[in-house]
C-alpha cells in the first residue's frame, strides 16, 4: 500500500474564456472555486483585462489576449504552456470554443474531455440529429444547405414556415425563419449569401448551414450533470419564450419545474435517451433544449439542440437562486453557487456544497424560481421603475438594467439588450402560478415605462 505522506501531484487545468459579450452575469474568480486540498493550479487564457487580482496572484499563470474566440493565437499561447508547466484538462464554458478545446486535446496528448470527433456531436446540428435520430429519439426533418437549391427542395416538401440557421451556430445568432414565398425571397437575395466575404476570403458555402421543419409546441430545457454518461443533477426549465423571441422584441423567461410536476421526471427520462445517442466524457455538463409536441393524443418530446457546455444568459443565475446563491443580477461576487458547482463537475472534483443528491435540487418538492426579461425597445428611454421601485407582485422582485436616457437601436449581440429583469422566488407553487405572477410583473413595468420615439413623441413601453 503506498504512504500516504508522498503528496499528490498537482492537476494542472487550462481555462478558455471569453469576457468580451455584455450579460446579466457577473465575471468569476476561477481559484475562488478551488481547495488546497483538491490540488489543482490553473492556467488561465481569457480576454484582456478581463482576470481578476486574485486569479492573477493565485493562478499558476495566465494570458490576457483580444477576443479569444476569434484569435488564433490561443492555441500557440496554450502550447507554450504545456510546454513549460504540462497542461492536464482543459475546461471552457464558451459554446465558440469547444471544438477548439477538443482539437487541443489532441494535440497536447490530453485523454480527459471531448476528443474532437465527439465534441462536433454537441456542436454540429446536423451531425448531432442525425446521431440522435438513429437513436429512435424524435427529431425535426432537416438537410444541409449547399446552395439555394436546398432551401428550395425543402420547401417544395415541407411547406412552410422553415427555420435556416448555422450547423456551428450559438444562441439565436444567424437563426432565420422563413414564414411564406415572399420572406423566401427577402432571403435568397439579400441574406442568403451575407456569409460570403466580399473580399474573397470565403467564396462559397460548404454545408455551413441547416434548414429544418419548424417545430410547434411549449419548449423546455434541461440543464444537468452526466458523470460517465450517467445523468446526476438537472434544472429543468420551461422557456416563456424564447433568445429567439426575444431579438424580436419580445419578453424572454424560464421558470425552473417543481419536482412534484410529472414533466420533471418525463424531461428526466427524455435526457437519459438522448445522453445514450452521445458519447459522453467521463463529466459532461450540458444545456439540452426540446419540443413538447401533440403526437396522436399523448405529448413527445422533439430534439431542439443540445450543447456541452452550463447554459447561458440569466439561466444560470435561476440555478444559481435555486441553490441558494444571490438573486441578484449584478453587483453580487460572494455568492456563485451555481458557477462553482458547474466548474467543479466539469473538471472531475468533488462539490464542496454536498449537492449531488439529485433529490436536493430544489428545497421542496413544489419549489420553482423563475425570470423575466424584458427587451429593450427601438428608441430612447425617457424613464422606467426606478432600483428602489418594489414590485407590487408578491414574491417578485425587480431589477433594473438599462439607463434611463440611453438609446437603442436594435438587437444586437455584442450590445446589452436587456432593460429589465423579474425574478419570482416560491417555496410552494406550480409552473402556471409563477407565469402569473411574472406576466402581472411585466404589466406593472410596462406602465411605469416611457420611450422617445422619432418625433420626439413619448410612447409608453410594449
Amino acid at each position: 500500500m503506498p504512504s500516504t505522506d508522498i503528496p499528490m501531484q498537482d492537476i494542472h487545468v487550462l481555462i478558455l474564456d471569453e469576457v468580451g459579450t455584455p450579460t446579466v452575469n457577473n465575471t468569476v474568480t476561477y481559484t475562488s472555486f478551488l481547495s488546497p486540498a483538491d490540488n489543482v493550479s490553473l492556467l488561465i487564457i481569457t480576454s484582456k483585462g478581463a482576470l481578476s487580482q486574485a486569479d492573477k496572484s493565485k493562478c499558476l499563470d495566465y494570458v490576457e489576449i483580444s477576443n479569444p474566440t476569434t484569435n488564433g493565437m490561443v492555441e500557440l499561447h496554450a502550447l507554450k504552456l504545456h510546454e513549460k508547466y504540462r497542461i492536464d484538462r482543459i475546461y471552457t464554458k464558451q459554446e465558440d470554443l469547444i471544438l477548439r478545446a477538443a482539437h487541443l486535446r489532441r494535440l497536447l496528448g490530453i485523454n480527459t474531455g471531448l476528443a474532437p470527433e465527439d465534441a462536433l456531436l454537441f456542436r454540429d446540428k446536423h451531425s448531432m440529429k442525425e446521431a440522435i435520430r438513429k437513436s429512435g429519439f424524435a427529431v425535426p426533418d432537416f438537410a444541409r444547405v449547399y446552395s439555394p437549391c436546398d432551401v428550395l427542395a425543402f420547401v417544395k416538401t415541407h411547406d412552410y414556415p422553415v427555420i435556416i440557421k448555422p450547423t456551428l451556430g450559438s444562441a439565436s445568432a444567424g437563426v432565420r425563419v422563413v414564414k411564406s414565398p415572399q420572406d423566401l425571397e427577402r432571403y435568397l437575395e439579400s441574406e442568403f449569401y451575407d456569409g460570403i466575404d466580399e473580399h474573397g476570403k470565403c467564396m462559397d458555402y460548404s454545408g455551413d448551414m441547416i434548414i429544418e421543419e419548424f417545430v410547434k409546441g411549449k419548449m423546455y430545457h434541461v440543464n444537468g450533470y452526466a458523470k460517465n454518461g450517467a445523468l446526476q443533477l438537472i434544472w429543468p426549465f420551461v422557456y416563456l419564450k424564447t433568445n429567439l423571441e426575444f431579438t424580436m422584441g419580445e419578453a424572454y423567461g424560464n421558470v425552473l419545474i417543481p419536482r412534484k410536476d410529472q414533466r420533471w421526471q418525463n424531461l428526466f427520462d427524455a435526457t437519459e435517451r438522448i445522453l445514450k445517442a452521445l458519447p459522453t466524457p467521463e463529466d459532461l455538463v450540458f444545456h439540452l433544449e426540446l419540443f413538447e409536441v401533440d403526437k396522436a393524443g399523448t405529448q413527445e418530446f422533439v430534439l431542439c439542440e443540445i450543447a456541452a457546455r452550463r447554459p447561458g444568459g440569466s439561466i444560470g443565475l435561476l440555478i444559481n437562486a435555486a441553490e441558494g446563491g444571490s438573486l441578484a443580477a449584478s453587483q453580487n461576487h460572494t455568492e456563485s453557487i451555481f458557477p462553482e458547482i458547474e466548474f467543479r463537475l466539469s473538471i472531475g472534483l468533488p462539490l464542496r456544497h454536498n449537492r449531488l443528491d439529485i433529490a436536493k435540487i430544489a428545497q421542496s418538492p413544489g419549489f420553482a424560481v423563475a425570470d423575466l426579461m424584458i427587451p429593450r425597445q427601438l428608441g430612447k428611454l425617457v424613464t422606467l421603475p426606478s432600483a428602489d421601485a418594489k414590485c407590487p407582485v408578491p414574491n417578485v422582485q425587480y431589477f433594473p438594467i438599462a439607463k434611463p436616457g440611453s438609446v437603442y437601436k436594435g438587437f444586437d449581440i455584442n450590445t446589452m439588450n436587456t432593460c429589465a429583469r423579474f425574478v419570482a422566488i416560491c417555496s410552494e407553487t406550480t409552473v402556471e402560478e409563477m407565469e402569473g405572477k411574472l406576466s402581472k410583473a411585466h404589466q406593472w413595468f410596462k406602465e411605469g415605462t416611457v420611450y422617445e420615439q422619432e418625433g420626439n413623441i413619448p410612447q409608453t413601453s410594449q
